[in-house]
């Protein structure tokens, strides 16, 4: 942008009367217009990403020096890559430069990122929700996203929103466009809202389908948070597991991950207990599994009570904390206050009540 404004300055006409630089602000785009066009010699092919400018005659020499001292300009024919390597390296499409055949004006189009038009379509769509104009929001979106179809901020609320007002097959006809190209096999973002879509659904083979898409290891923290809860709703709590762990130390600043990951532990350890049962050839290692997964949800339980939360959440895990005091024999009298507690926080939950009256039988 500051180069395609000091080519304006550096390039136009101060002659007679001069018209003023004109910048533009779309909701796609930047335009800057000067006047007048280039000087003859200079053709569109000029004006290229590799084309390089004919030697002409240069117009205000002296406000180019001046622009030089201010470090603003280089030297001569560098300003047009400038911006078309600027533009590349932003990730932006590429930048257009136009004149008229009378050469009465020399025009500079700077094209918006992509997700910042994604960003805005979604400030357009969620107004037009707040109105009541679901409908209209929706095609709102559909317009950006052909504009722009790669971008995933956009994709992810469309999938949603389609699911929500249209139906699922339509969520589903966006994601498999925007999967087809070879560049997004790794949106992982993409994949897990997706999934959770088929999951709000109850198409778990679907949801399933779509989560084995995932790369093994997940670049977004965010991203493996959502694979997480959504393999948990899937019961594959191994893959939940995996999954936490990618998301990182995140998970320990979030009371709602945190108090999943304790849940996921607490049910591999559960399944482990089982397979114990099951088979004793495996009985030492299986056990001594049980014990860690166990000692570690019970840590972070005592993390979850201690940060601020709902009081359904710190009931809840009240509940789960007296569980794994059952399953480790801890003395009764913890396991009855782990209840208690729990009871006293949600005393309207038949679940906590239960829990307390056989803890108290015992």
């Amino acid at each position: 942008m500051e180069e395609a404004l000091v080519n304006a300055v550096y390039h136009r006409s101060y002659d007679g009367e001069p018209e003023p630089i004109k910048v533009y602000l779309y909701p796609n785009r930047m335009m800057i217009a000067s006047y007048p066009g280039p000087v003859p010699g200079v053709e569109h092919r000029h004006l290229a990403p590799a084309a390089s400018l004919p030697m002409v005659p240069l117009r205000n020499r002296r406000v180019g020096e001046f622009l030089k001292e201010l470090g603003l300009a280089e030297g001569r024919g560098t300003g047009i890559p400038k911006v078309f390597r600027s533009m590349k390296q932003n990730g932006s499409p590429a930048p257009v430069f136009d004149f008229d055949e009378e050469r009465t004006y020399f025009q500079v189009t700077l094209p918006a990122h992509p997700e910042y038009v994604a960003i805005n379509a979604l400030r357009d769509a969620a107004h037009l929700r707040a109105i009541g104009d679901e409908m209209e929001a929706l095609r709102r979106l559909l317009k950006a996203h052909g504009e722009f179809p790669g971008s995933e901020t956009l994709v992810i609320e469309l999938i949603r929103e389609s699911a929500r007002l249209v139906d699922i097959e339509k969520a589903r006809e966006v994601f498999d466009g925007f999967m087809e190209d070879s560049a997004h096999a790794r949106s992982e973002l993409v994949i897990t809202t997706m999934a959770g879509v088929f999951l709000d659904a109850r198409r778990e083979k679907d949801a399933g389908r779509t989560l084995d898409r995932l790369p093994t290891f997940l670049m977004s923290a965010n991203a493996a948070f959502d694979a997480a809860i959504a393999e948990r709703r899937l019961d594959r709590q191994k893959n939940a597991h995996r999954y936490f762990e990618q998301a990182g130390n995140g998970v320990y600043g979030d009371v709602r991950a945190l108090h999943k990951f304790a849940q996921t532990k607490m049910k591999l350890a559960k399944d482990l207990y089982f397979s114990y049962a099951r088979k004793n050839s495996q009985a030492p290692f299986q056990w001594n599994a049980n014990k860690r997964l166990l000692r570690e949800a019970r840590e972070m339980l005592e993390r979850v009570l201690q940060m601020d939360a709902q009081i359904t959440r710190h009931a809840w895990a009240w509940h789960d904390m007296g569980r794994i005091l059952t399953w480790i024999r801890a003395p009764r009298t913890d396991i009855e206050r782990a209840f208690q507690k729990a009871s006293e926080l949600l005393p309207d939950e038949p679940r906590f009540r239960e829990a307390l009256a056989r803890t108290q039988r015992k």
